[in-house]
Order: C-alpha cells, then structure tokens, then sequence
C-alpha cells in the first residue's frame, strides 16, 4: 500500500517556528515573572556592578567603578557596554522587562543555534527535537527575565562553539579566525569562556594527530584562531596595559581557584542558594595583595599556594567538589516551594537523564568533528563546576549542549521501538532519516 500524503514545510518555515516558539515561551517567562517578582529581577551583581558600570558609561565616565578603573577591570565589559548602549536608547529609568525581551530574544536566536549544533552532530530530527526541548524549557523561561549576563554570554559562547565545529568540517583561515574571534568576544561577556579557546586548539592538535585533518592544516586553523581571540581581545588588551602591568585579561583565576579550594575552604561547604564560591574564606588574599606584585605574579602565588593546599588535603578538596556538584545540578534551588519543584525540577531531571543517555548512546560511534566539539565543551564546563562553580545560575552555559544530546537520546529512542524498515519503491532504496545529517 502506497504512503498517504505527508506534509512537509521548507527548512526556513521550519526555522522561524522554533524561533517563534521558543520566543513566545521566553516572553510568557518574562511576563509571568514581572508580574510575580518583579522586584527582586535585577541579579546581585548586576545591581552592583554592571549596572552603576553601565550609567557611568552611558553618561560618558569611562569604564571605572566610583573612580575606580582598577575594581572596574575585574568585570567583562561586553554585558555593561550593552546595558549602557540601553540606556543611551531608552533612558536610565528603562524598566526591567525591556531587558527581558532583550534576553528573550538571544535566548530564542541559542535556540536556532542549538538546532544547528544537534543537527550537525546527530541529523536534522536530533537538531529540531534539541531545539523543541531547549525552546519550552522552563529554567530558560525563568531565567529570561533577569538582569544578568547569561542570556548575552551564553548565546555569543554557543556561537563560538558552532563556528568551531565549521571550522574543524572544513578548514579554513577565514573559519578558523571567526571561531577565534567569536570566542575571544565571549570571553568579554565572561571570562571563563576565554578557556575554551585553548579546548579548541586542542580539538586542532588531536583532529591533526588522527590524520582527520593535515598537520600544516591544523596549524593554519591554530593561527587563525589565535588571531581571532587577540583581534576580539586587543581593546581590553590595550585598556588594560598601564592598569595591569601588561596585555592581561583580569580573569582572576588565581583569586577564584584560591577561595574555592585554598585553606580558607576548610569549613562545611556551602550548597545553597546563589553563593558562587565553596565557603571562600578572603582573609588570607589581602596578605598576597599586599606584596604588591604585579597581576601575573599575584595571580601565580594563588594558584600555586591552593595547587599545594590541595595536594595536602585530597579529602577536603573532594567534600568541595561534592558539594559543588550537588549544588550545580540540583533540580532547583534549595528550599523551593513544590511548584517550584514540579515546574523547574521536573522537567529537568527529564531533560538531564536524557542527556546522560544521549552522551552515553553517543561514545559507542567514532565522533565526528560536531560530536567531538559536544563532548569536549561538556567536559570542559564540567571540570569548571568541579573546580570552581557552585551556583545553579552557571549551569546555563552548558544546558544548551545538553539539549542537544538530549534531542539525540529522544531520536534513538523512538528508533529503537519504531525501526525504519527498508523498502523498494520506484527503484530506489528508502534511507533511514536517523542517518541523515544536517548541512
């Protein structure tokens, strides 16, 4: 019996009605959460921080913090130039759902970006039921209508990672540089991000080593990169030259790794609500800060008196790690009402076990450069979490990517209790769409 019609919308048609879809979610977040919570809408940091950074440089002050140019470096400065390009638009006393059509909107345009990442990585079905998933997920919803980076950084980090990914299925200098460049800008909306850059070399050096890609290749795509990130960075490089001592990004990595794990940390760790460090005890950073060492030489102290600290007490460093990794993941914050449970934390433990299973189902295949990129960015959030994150709000960089296994979990399953079968019709053999991949 011959198949009945089957409707069919172009790819473009397909594309705007995830947009439009994760957009409407996203807007029906930021109205629910105006009208419930709007004053408490405006993250911490952003309140003081970014946004006095902001009304300062959209008022013509320069990038300080109450005179301070030095305090004022150790925050990204793509998040408060964009706040301060609002506020020359639409004035200081603009209201905080404005920021979260704003948000919405980036949030809704990761969304087409994860369609494109899953599809490259695992077909076209994988990509648009990772899209789905990621377009009615409540936690993007309600973080949609903060005041806070995230919506910004991680749709520009997710775009470097898609960029990678083209630029390591076909190499060029142009691929190579965007990558760089597109990564280097999310490294100025945060810092952490700037890691990835050196994931991506490595994602180079193993494409080269396994004969996936010619070794003059890879290091043509290595300097292109390279160059993109030093392109994007040169601004706050030279900002920060007469401020640091030399072209550094203030990451303060040093600082954080310190606070986290260092001798300060040796009480119960923290595992509730928003605290980013373990139990980060600061008395002992002003004792470094004193000597009066340039930012490298202060930096290195840290990290090399906490790399000690830790090889001394392996058990103390294993609590904290524990402990950050029960808070990262946790369904919801700690103490949530059971609607909160039902509406954020649900949902995410369905989306999270399927993700584990798409990772898993995905290891038994040789990876392609997409699924490489996929598991090396998952493991490299991962080990920052590890390391030194302990709040549920940073998960965000990294649940897009776990949409995308997610999305390819679904697929195999529904193939698993419903196979393809192969037919002959016309003259031409029927091909499995879970084979197909995405362009």
């Amino acid at each position: 019996m011959a198949d009945g019609p089957r409707l069919t919308i172009s790819r473009s048609a397909a594309l705007m009605l995830l947009f439009a879809l994760s957009l409407t979610v996203k807007l029906a977040g930021v109205a629910y959460m105006n009208r419930n919570l709007g004053w408490n809408l405006v993250a911490p940091d952003a309140r003081d921080s970014y946004v006095p950074l902001a009304k300062d440089l959209a008022q013509g002050k320069g990038y300080q913090l109450e005179g301070n140019h030095l305090a004022a470096t150790k925050l990204a400065p793509a998040y408060p130039l964009f706040l301060a390009a609002v506020y020359r638009i639409a004035g200081f006393d603009v209201p905080t759902w404005v920021f979260g059509v704003l948000n919405a909107l980036m949030r809704a345009a990761t969304t087409l970006l994860v369609f494109a990442l899953a599809a490259r990585a695992f077909g076209e079905r994988a990509g648009s039921v990772a899209a789905v998933i990621h377009a009615v997920d409540p936690w993007e919803a309600f973080w949609t209508a903060f005041v806070l980076k995230e919506s910004l950084a991680v749709l520009l980090s997710i775009a470097g990672i898609y960029l990678a990914v083209r630029a390591l299925e076909r190499p060029t200098w142009l691929r190579g540089g965007l990558a760089g460049a597109v990564i280097g800008l999310a490294s100025l909306t945060r810092f952490a991000t700037l890691g990835f850059f050196f994931v991506l070399l490595a994602l180079f050096a193993v494409a080269a080593t396994r004969g996936r890609i010619a070794t003059h290749t890879a290091l043509r795509l290595a300097a292109a990169a390279t160059f993109g990130v030093v392109l994007a960075l040169s601004p706050w490089l030279a900002r920060n030259m007469s401020l640091l001592g030399g072209p550094f990004v203030y990451t303060q990595a040093g600082l954080y790794l310190f606070v986290s794990n260092g001798p300060g940390a040796e009480r119960a760790p923290d595992t509730k609500g928003y605290s980013g460090l373990s139990t980060g005890d600061l008395t002992n950073v002003p004792a470094v800060y004193r000597r009066k060492r340039p930012y490298a030489g202060r930096e290195a102290e840290l990290v090399s008196t906490t790399v000690t600290h830790v090889a001394t007490h392996p058990f103390v460093f294993a609590r904290l790690v524990a402990a950050r990794v029960v808070n990262m993941w946790r369904p919801t914050f700690a103490g949530s009402s059971w609607s909160n449970l039902i509406v954020l934390g649900l949902p995410y433990c369905v989306m999270l076990a399927a993700a584990i299973a798409g990772v898993a189902i995905g290891v038994r295949h040789p990876p392609s450069p997409a699924q490489q990129v996929l598991y090396w960015t998952v493991g490299f959030y991962v080990l920052l979490h590890a390391v030194f994150w302990s709040e549920i709000r940073y998960r965000q960089y990294v649940t897009p990517l776990l949409s995308a296994f997610a999305g390819y979990a679904a697929v195999a399953l529904y193939d698993r209790f419903h196979p393809v079968r192969e037919t002959v019709s016309a003259g031409h053999a029927a091909i499995p769409s879970a084979s197909r991949r995405g362009c």
